[in-house]
């Protein structure tokens, strides 16, 4: 089974008796209001016995569609709540992290200002690390240097004198003896 949120929120628990409109009418915050409820609306969190005292209140009032039971529909908001809450919380690690590394990294550059002298850099450091873009160019251009000394290794076996005959210039030829023929 997954997990649920033990309590809904304000934004969340409009949604589910609002049917998934943005606002909630009046003819159900009249309703919420004379049977007391009101207070629902304006809480920061619900708990899952208020929410269902009102999902059943509105259910007998005829506000709410009879598809499911009040269990169900606090069921299915409760896990919505639950994927929220914790969407929240991953971004808020994210946030963290983040802030933890710019920490670092000013840390780090602060420390080889204060040294002056990068000859004794900490190579440990992240900002010792080689990127990793660097080591793929680098590997890319071992590959070209081992293909291109292949390649000029199998020319020079194939043909000793060079890649190509050189052609004897023109000024080498004998002179041509002129036919005169007009």
């Amino acid at each position: 089974m997954a997990k649920q949120a033990s309590s809904l929120s304000t934004k969340n628990f409009q949604s589910v008796i609002a049917s998934g409109k943005r606002y909630v009418p009046d003819r159900i915050s009249k309703e919420l209001k004379s049977a007391g409820l009101s207070g629902l609306l304006h809480q920061s969190r619900i708990s899952r016995q208020q929410a269902l005292k009102a999902l059943n209140h509105l259910l007998q009032k005829g506000l709410l569609e009879k598809y499911q039971t009040p269990t169900e529909v606090y069921k299915e908001a409760a896990l919505q709540q639950h994927q929220q809450d914790l969407a929240e919380i991953k971004a808020q690690q994210q946030k963290h992290i983040r802030a933890n590394i710019m920490i670092d990294i000013t840390e780090e550059l602060a420390e080889e200002e204060k040294r002056g002298d990068s000859a004794i850099y900490d190579s440990r450091g992240a900002l010792g690390k080689k990127r990793v873009i660097d080591e793929i160019e680098q590997e890319r251009k071992k590959r070209d240097r081992k293909r291109n000394e292949e390649l000029t290794k199998r020319d020079n076996l194939t043909n000793p004198k060079g890649a190509k005959a050189k052609k004897p210039d023109l000024a080498d030829l004998p002179q041509i003896k002129d036919l005169e023929i007009d």
